[in-house]
């Protein structure tokens, strides 16, 4: 999907594959404790393999001039979920703002299920906005 933002200086388009591949990147610096998931809580095996087209673990927006996120994961039991959720928020805003110049207004962060051996699914949002 193409978006279009209008600033002082004129129009900004971007292609919405820059925000997934900025998002798989930065996802996949935080290690091996969350997996991309679909809403419905499916892993997303071929999603992780770099090169990827899969998005269905993130749904984007623009509003005021922002990029509004919504990620779906799945967190691996034993590890924290606020904790985790802060590096995903910190990683993301870091890596989208340097390598796109782009802001992010709204992040939520979807924890569809947890796994140990086996995948039990939930439903815990961690939303955060711009400072």
């Amino acid at each position: 999907m193409l978006f279009k933002e209008e600033t002082p200086l004129g129009y900004i388009e971007f292609d919405s594959r820059l925000i997934v591949s900025i998002a798989r990147q930065s996802l996949h610096g935080l290690g091996d404790s969350i997996m991309l998931s679909g809403a419905r809580g499916r892993l997303k095996n071929a999603a992780q393999k770099k090169g990827s087209e899969d998005d269905s673990f993130i749904d984007i927006r623009v509003s005021k001039g922002r990029l509004d996120i919504q990620l779906y994961l799945i967190l691996r039991f034993g590890k924290s979920i606020e904790k985790t959720a802060g590096q995903i928020d910190s990683a993301l805003r870091r890596d989208i703002r340097a390598l796109s110049g782009l802001e992010v207004g709204r992040l939520a962060v979807r924890f569809v299920g947890i796994v140990s051996k086996n995948l039990s699914k939930r439903n815990i949002e961690v939303t955060t906005d711009a400072y």
